[in-house]
C-alpha cells in the first residue's frame, strides 16, 4: 500500500478532501493541520500519482517513504530521524517517482531536503536536513545540495521532506519535479497576486457548471479568472476587470500565452462595470486588503456589482475580518465561509447568494456538499 501526503493552505482541508472525491474517487483523509492523505493499493499507485499531481487545489503532494511516531528532542534523538533515511534501500522509492514522471531514471541528479520540526529543540531543521540528505545521497546516486548553503536556481531531481511533530515524523518524497502550487502559466505577476490553489478552492466553491458568464472584477495578475478559465474548460464566458490598465494586460498575457485559456479583459473601475444589467452569474474576486495593493474604491463594490448581477448570483470573495458587513448591506446572504491562513494573514473565503442555500465544491457536474460525509457526491443525470 502506498500512501500520498497532500499539502494545503490552512482551512483549505475540506475543499482538497472534496476535491480528490470528485476527481479521483478516492477518500483523503486529514491527518494534521495542512496535511491530508491518499492510501492506494500498490498496483494502483502509479494512476493515482499521476492524477494527486493534477490536482489544483493542492500546495503540494509526496510519496510517503517511511514515518514514525514522534521524537525526541535532545541532539542525541536525531538518530531516530536517520533511522528513517536508513530505510530507504537501493533508491526503490525515488525509482517510483521518477518512473511516474516517465523521466530516466538512470540519470545523475540533484538530492535536496526541506525539514519542518516543530517544537523545541536542541537541533535545527539545518541539522536535520543535513543529516537526512547525507544519508540518502549514496543510496539514490544523487548529489545532496545543502539549504544552509543558501537558495540554488537548479531544480533538484529529487526533494525529499521531512516533517516531526509531537503525532509523528515522516519522510516525504516529492511527486512531481517542482511544488505543485508553483503554475507554468506564469508570465508577469504583480503585488496581492493570488496562491494560485487558493483561488481553484474559490472557484470550484462558485457552482460554475450553471453559469454563462463569470467575473473578478479586481483581476490583478489573473489568477482566479485563469484557474477558473481551467476548471470550467471552455464552457461559459470569463471576465478579468481592473482599474489598472496594466493588471488587464498581465492577465490577458498570462492567459493567453502562460494557461493558453480565453479570458476577456477590460480596464475598468469597480464603480462603473461597463456590463449589461442582469448579465454577470458568477463573481470570484479577491478584492485589495490596503496591504499590497489599495483599495481604490473597493468598498462601493457590493453596490455596484448589484447592478450588473443576474438573479440567481453567487459570489465568492476573499475577505479580511469586517469586509463581510459591507456586502451585507447589498442584500447578498451569506452561504458559507471559512477562514484560511495567508501570508500572515487570515482572511475568509465566503460565499453569497442571493436567498440562503446549500454550498458545494463542484468540478463539471458532479459536486460534494460542503459538511457531508465524504461518500456524499452527486452523480451526472
Amino acid at each position: 500500500m502506498k500512501r500520498f501526503v497532500l499539502r494545503s493552505l490552512a482551512g483549505l482541508e475540506p475543499v482538497v478532501a472534496a476535491e480528490v472525491l470528485l476527481r479521483l474517487d478516492r477518500v483523503a483523509e486529514q491527518i494534521g493541520p495542512r496535511e491530508l492523505v491518499v492510501s492506494a493499493p500498490d498496483d494502483e499507485a502509479a494512476a493515482v500519482a499521476s492524477g494527486v499531481v493534477r490536482l489544483s487545489t493542492v500546495d503540494d503532494a509526496f510519496l510517503e517513504v517511511a514515518a514514525t511516531g514522534p521524537v525526541g528532542r535532545k541532539r542525541a534523538d536525531l538518530d531516530e530521524i536517520a533511522d528513517l533515511a536508513r530505510r530507504v534501500r537501493g533508491g526503490t522509492s525515488a525509482e517510483l517517482v521518477l518512473g511516474w514522471r516517465q523521466a530516466a531514471t538512470s540519470a545523475p541528479g540533484l538530492l535536496d531536503v526541506t525539514a519542518s520540526v516543530l517544537g523545541r529543540q536542541r537541533y535545527s531543521r539545518f541539522d536535520v536536513e543535513d543529516l537526512v540528505g547525507s544519508t540518502l545521497s549514496p543510496v539514490c546516486g544523487a548529489v545532496y545540495r545543502s539549504r544552509s548553503e543558501g537558495a540554488s536556481r537548479t531544480i533538484p531531481t529529487l526533494s525529499y521532506r521531512v516533517t516531526a511533530d509531537r503525532r509523528r515524523t515522516a519522510l516525504l518524497l516529492r511527486l512531481a519535479a517542482q511544488p505543485l502550487h508553483r503554475r507554468p502559466y506564469w508570465r508577469e505577476s504583480r503585488p496581492g497576486a493570488l496562491h494560485p490553489p487558493l483561488a481553484a478552492a474559490m472557484a470550484m466553491l462558485a457552482d460554475l457548471e450553471t453559469a454563462d458568464v463569470v467575473l473578478d472584477p479586481f483581476c490583478g495578475s489573473g489568477t482566479i479568472a485563469i484557474e477558473t478559465a481551467l476548471l470550467v474548460q471552455g464552457r461559459g464566458v470569463v471576465l478579468a476587470s481592473d482599474i489598472d490598465a496594466s493588471a488587464a494586460l498581465a492577465t490577458r498575457r498570462n492567459a493567453t500565452e502562460g494557461a493558453q485559456v480565453g479570458v476577456r479583459t477590460v480596464c475598468s473601475d469597480i464603480a462603473a462595470l461597463p456590463f449589461r444589467r442582469g448579465s454577470i452569474d458568477r463573481v470570484i474576486s479577491n478584492p485589495p486588503w490596503d496591504r499590497q495593493v489599495a483599495s481604490s474604491r473597493s468598498g462601493r463594490s457590493a453596490g455596484s456589482l448589484d447592478g450588473v448581477l443576474a438573479g440567481e448570483f453567487r459570489i465568492v470573495l476573499l475577505e479580511l475580518e469586517g469586509q463581510a458587513a459591507k456586502a451585507l448591506g447589498a442584500g447578498w446572504h451569506p452561504l458559507a465561509s471559512f477562514q484560511v491562513s495567508l501570508r500572515g494573514q487570515h482572511p475568509v473565503v465566503t460565499v453569497y447568494g442571493p436567498a440562503p442555500g446549500p454550498v458545494a465544491v463542484s468540478i463539471g457536474k458532479r459536486w460534494v456538499a460542503l459538511g457531508q460525509p465524504a461518500a456524499n457526491v452527486s452523480q451526472p443525470t
